[in-house]
C-alpha cells in the first residue's frame, strides 16, 4: 500500500497492483475532488487493469460540477469494477449519479464496470479479488 494522501477532508492512495481506495467525508469540495482526480490519473498511469475501492460511509455530498469531473476522469481508465462498501442511501445515489455520467461521457462500454455495495471494506476486497480473476480468466 502507498502512503495515504490526505486532500482536504478526503483520503486516497493506490494499492498494488490495481487499487486506487478512496474515503470521501463530509461535503467534498471542488477543490478537493480537482486534486483527486489528478491524483487518480497519476495512479492510472500505465496500467491495464484497475479497481476502486471505495469507503462512502462519512459522505454527505459531491456536488455536481465535481460528479461531472469525476466521470469525465475516469472515463479514461482501464476500469473493470467499482466496490464501495459502508454506503448509505445518499452515498449510493450520488454514486450511481456519477456512474450514470460515466456511461454518457465514455458509451456503453463502460457497463463493463461493474459496480458493487457492500456492508464492509472485506466484502469490497474479497468482491475485487473474485472480480479480477474473473478478468483475468477472459483475458
Amino acid at each position: 500500500m502507498s502512503d495515504s494522501l490526505r486532500i482536504g477532508k478526503q483520503t486516497t492512495h493506490f494499492e498494488e497492483p490495481d487499487i486506487i481506495y478512496m474515503k470521501m467525508v463530509g461535503d467534498v469540495t471542488a477543490e478537493e475532488g480537482l486534486a483527486i482526480n489528478t491524483k487518480h490519473t497519476e495512479y492510472a498511469q500505465g496500467r491495464n487493469l484497475l479497481f476502486y475501492l471505495i469507503d462512502f460511509s462519512e459522505l454527505d455530498s459531491v456536488p455536481a460540477p465535481v460528479r461531472k469531473a469525476a466521470s469525465q476522469t475516469i472515463k479514461e481508465f482501464p476500469l473493470e469494477g467499482l466496490a464501495i462498501f459502508q454506503a448509505p442511501l445518499k452515498a449510493r445515489v450520488l454514486a450511481k449519479l456519477i456512474l450514470t455520467a460515466m456511461k454518457l461521457f465514455k458509451g456503453e462500454e463502460a457497463a463493463g464496470a461493474p459496480v458493487a455495495f457492500l456492508d464492509s471494506e472485506e466484502e469490497a476486497r474479497a468482491w475485487i479479488a473474485r472480480r479480477r480473476e474473473e478478468v483475468q480468466q477472459q483475458n
